[in-house]
């Protein structure tokens, strides 16, 4: 029998002083060493893809793009073959990857007297964050929504929010100081709620 879902989130995690950040990002730290070509079975990557890191099955993602490379067919030390046709996109050399992630943030509630946030990694640039979705340093891309409106976010800055501020968007990243540089007697908490990210097949 189907359970009956009662929220509109898939999740959620409380940040604290222990916790204090919540990454669903899916980065892994490493970069292809060599353009991959579309179609090609395997990559070489930067440094070796350890099973703590990554495994068979996992959906490689190259980050820039934030597309789907393909499957992880099998790893041996820094070499990853995938399955079925190959890559689906071409890679350039030190193009960044990621795990195919499951999760997006979608709204943090600040709590307490004040919550000091460090760091917000959205999505997509049309949300604000301290990081471009591609983990590199924030930059604005130009975009535009349908041609008419700059699709924008804009940079994040690092600050105190007082408790019961409420943020939304869709982030991968977000961390919390476990001590407020302005007020190191403040505990600070944060509730972030999650929702399963669409699947790319």
């Amino acid at each position: 029998m189907p359970s009956i879902k009662t929220s509109v989130y898939d999740g959620c995690v409380y940040l604290n002083p222990t916790v204090d950040s919540c990454n669903v990002s899916g980065d892994i730290d490493r970069t292809v060493n060599g353009a991959i070509p579309k179609g090609a079975v395997t990559l070489v990557g930067s440094a070796s893809f350890a099973s703590t890191i990554l495994a068979v099955g996992d959906k490689l993602m190259y980050s820039d793009e934030d597309e789907l490379i393909g499957e992880v067919e099998s790893i041996s030390t820094t070499t990853v073959t995938l399955k079925g046709p190959g890559s689906r996109l071409a890679v350039p050399h030190g193009g960044r990857l990621h795990i195919m992630p499951r999760f997006e943030i979608v709204r943090i509630d600040t709590m307490g007297t004040g919550t000091y946030i460090s760091e917000l990694w959205p999505v997509e640039t049309k949300h604000p964050g301290s990081h471009l979705p591609s983990f590199n340093t924030w930059a604005s891309n130009a975009a535009a929504d349908f041609g008419a409106v700059s699709g924008d976010g804009t940079v994040f800055a690092p600050g105190s929010f007082p408790g019961g501020t409420t943020i939304t968007g869709r982030f991968k990243r977000v961390e919390i100081d476990t001590v407020d540089p302005t007020d190191p007697a403040l505990a600070e908490s944060a509730i972030v709620y999650l929702k399963a990210r669409p699947v790319t097949i």
